[in-house]
């Protein structure tokens, strides 16, 4: 259940906060749940007291297939009812998670590998809880190409049938982590939006997982929602070594509303919580072209979603409406779930 906030927070945002639907579109707390069995048990009072309705979740490691998949999601369904939180399905699900004071769980993983080979998985997959799907994680798999690898390809003929399947069954396309082919064939195929979970203003920071101005755009033309991250290492360049703070977040915000406006920008911290030795060695070595674990992993005043707070506080500062405000903690996502989820 949810709780008084953990920091002191104005007024204005604590109303915000009390009025709008707020979802986080990336925590990967749990990804390397599989291999560590580390329960978190910080975590559970940090959502509670971050005014947050519903957190989208890797339910599975990125190289898990189907079978793997399954019991990763066993897991994540004990986890739910052991905290009396909410598997969320459906737009409604986040609304009663609201109404009810509870926290909404959106299952959405970094890569395509529980669907192994077969368009028709995906089907399956919508029916086990999954509601969102990125095409790729750091590197090629059989559908597209991530940012990790040297070359910049797009979707096979299998991920042009897996798009297809994932339009008319209802599942949302996420196109954080993929090459910018993989993301221009998503756009021109696709007949729903699509969202990038979790990014950042390549215009201002040169990292390969960052995001052209043109393609955001595109993006937004199409419907769909840009979320912002808390990852040091996107927001500037060095920032893991040295470690940013809000100003610098805020700084890609104010580039991502001018360029797109309000109505297609949200929130994806991806901030792990309280990542251990041994799960930035999994990561790190487990994956294509992510180099080694930083020294600041993210944004210093939000390792915590407990301090999610203080991005309403810094989107008042920044002189947004409150209407404005709502659309980019939640109101944005709510209208494209509702769009897209069947």
């Amino acid at each position: 259940m949810t709780k008084e906030f953990a920091i002191p927070v104005s007024d204005r945002a604590r109303k915000l906060l009390a009025d709008s639907y707020v979802i986080d579109c990336r925590d990967p707390t749990f990804l390397m749940y599989s291999f560590t069995k580390d329960p978190n048990v910080n975590y559970w009072d940090n959502i509670a007291r971050s005014g947050l309705n519903a957190i989208c979740v890797d339910p599975n490691w990125v190289d898990a297939g189907l079978r793997d998949t399954a019991a990763d999601l066993a897991d994540w369904y004990a986890r739910i009812r052991e905290h009396d939180c909410v598997l969320v399905e459906s737009v409604e699900d986040i609304k009663r998670a609201k109404a009810e004071g509870k926290v909404g769980f959106i299952f959405a993983p970094q890569s395509p590998d529980a669907m192994e080979d077969n368009a028709g998985f995906i089907e399956v997959l919508y029916k086990m809880g999954l509601r969102i799907m990125q095409f790729a994680y750091q590197r090629r798999n059989y559908l597209a190409e991530g940012v990790g690898e040297p070359t910049n390809c797009g979707l096979s003929t299998l991920g042009r049938k897996a798009l297809k399947e994932m339009n008319r069954v209802g599942m949302l396309v996420d196109l954080a982590h993929a090459t910018e082919q993989t993301m221009w064939d998503v756009l021109e195929l696709s007949q729903d939006p699509v969202i990038n979970s979790h990014s950042c203003c390549r215009a201002l920071c040169k990292h390969r997982r960052n995001v052209e101005d043109e393609l955001i755009k595109a993006q937004a033309a199409k419907g769909g929602v840009f979320c912002l991250s808390a990852y040091a290492d996107f927001l500037q360049e060095g920032g893991g070594k040295v470690g940013v703070h809000m100003d610098t977040w805020a700084r890609h915000m104010e580039h991502l509303l001018n360029l797109v406006g309000p109505d297609h920008v949200g929130i994806g911290f991806d901030v792990g919580e309280e990542r251990n030795a041994a799960e930035v060695q999994i990561l790190h070595a487990g994956t294509t072209n992510t180099g080694t674990g930083p020294k600041y992993r993210y944004v210093r005043e939000l390792v915590s979603r407990a301090s999610y707070p203080l991005v309403v506080e810094k989107l008042i500062e920044l002189g947004l409406s409150d209407e404005d405000i709502s659309k980019v903690i939640g109101g944005n996502l709510m209208r494209i779930f509702e769009q897209v989820w069947k």
